[in-house]
């Protein structure tokens, strides 16, 4: 029936997912980003690139309530910047024809701030285009979401 095919194709669209939580984006700016948005300080995800996303995303659940105090460090990679690290963050667009990665990059360090997650990359970095300002994107840091 058609109910069945709609219902088998929403789930398909579920389960091939990436990504379960988006952030409005907001290029070259590094300051704390407002509400359901990421601050990030280039164009595009590029070597040394910092990114700063609030506590409560767009899409999905709130990532820590009453996270507030002080700054803790989640992962600090203290080798050189060419050295491989081990965790990764990976930026999607979900579009009507279905999903678009836009890049992904290694992560020197990552923080839970007072008001944000902080992330900086390492120059370990590929990505497919700027960032649209004001864009819906999806991202996923291997290991946290």
């Amino acid at each position: 029936m058609v109910t069945d095919v709609v219902n088998k194709r929403s789930l398909e669209r579920r389960i091939v997912s990436p990504a379960n939580f988006a952030w409005v984006v907001k290029t070259e700016d590094e300051s704390s980003p407002s509400d359901q948005y990421v601050n990030i300080s280039t164009k595009s995800l590029v070597s040394s690139t910092v990114l700063r996303f609030s506590l409560k995303s767009k899409v999905g659940e709130i990532l820590f309530q009453g996270a507030g105090g002080s700054n803790q460090i989640i992962y600090k990679y203290s080798g050189s910047s060419g050295a491989m690290t081990a965790m990764t963050i990976t930026a999607w667009l979900n579009q009507s024809l279905g999903w678009k990665w836009k890049g992904t990059g290694e992560i020197r360090a990552l923080e839970l701030r007072n008001d944000h997650i902080y992330v900086h990359l390492n120059s370990h970095v590929y990505n497919n285009g700027d960032f649209t300002v004001n864009g819906t994107y999806y991202f996923t840091i291997g290991g946290f979401f």
